[in-house]
């Protein structure tokens, strides 16, 4: 994620409205203070996994003891 010293470049972005609806509700479950916030998470969130799937790891959902409750396969992961 970028630090506070990071400049910034203003993007322009069209999205549905019910995108956008659903950007807002996303921010607010997780407490995240703006929608902006929110993609820069998702675009943090993208990079990781990205790195992790090139490293040939796998991406799992487990349960709070540990034990794998599925793996996550992405679909530009063919």
């Amino acid at each position: 994620m970028a630090d506070k010293t990071s400049r910034y470049r203003k993007i322009s972005l069209n999205i549905a409205e019910e995108v956008y609806d659903d950007l807002k509700n996303l921010a607010e479950r997780g407490k995240i203070p703006s929608v902006s916030e929110l993609i820069r998470r998702g675009i943090a969130l993208q990079r990781f996994v990205i790195e992790a799937r090139q490293r040939g790891e796998t991406l799992v959902v487990a349960d709070k003891k540990g034990r794998v409750l599925r793996e996550v396969v992405l679909l530009y992961d063919q």
